[in-house]
Parts: structure tokens; sequence; C-alpha cells
């Protein structure tokens, strides 16, 4: 839960910028159209993330590599 100020502003934001996004479970498979191709990746988020959140820096959010990649975070 949000705890008010940017963090609310942000959480709103996120909300509003994933309301168009449609998950539909099919047979091992999800699709969505966040950058057209329709398969779910990982890193089409990531980027949609750091295009709308961090469009000020010039570097993007790195993975942390010693970390397995199941539990990745951003740096």
């Amino acid at each position: 839960v949000p705890r008010g100020g940017l963090e609310e502003f942000q959480y709103l934001q996120l909300l509003k910028d994933m309301e168009d996004v449609s998950l539909i479970d099919m047979k091992d498979r999800w699709s969505r159209s966040l950058d057209g191709a329709g398969d779910f990746s990982v890193t089409s988020v990531r980027k949609m993330i750091d295009d709308r959140t961090l469009p000020v820096v010039s570097s993007k959010a790195r993975w942390i590599n010693v970390v397995p990649i199941k539990v990745n975070i951003l740096a």
C-alpha cells in the first residue's frame, strides 16, 4: 500500500500505465501487447517501466548479475 506523496503518485501512474494491459489465460502461455509482439517478456515490462519512470536519467536500470535470475532485482 502506498504511503502517500510521491510513492502514491508513482503507484497511481503505474496502475494507469497498466490499465490497457490484457492478459489472456491460454494453455502454456499468456499474451499481452506492451510492445506489439503479443508475447509476455520481463524485458518488455522492464523497458516500459524504465521508459516511463526514468525518462530524465541517461542510464537505464541494470540487472544485478550476482543474484540468481529468478530473484533478480533492478539496481
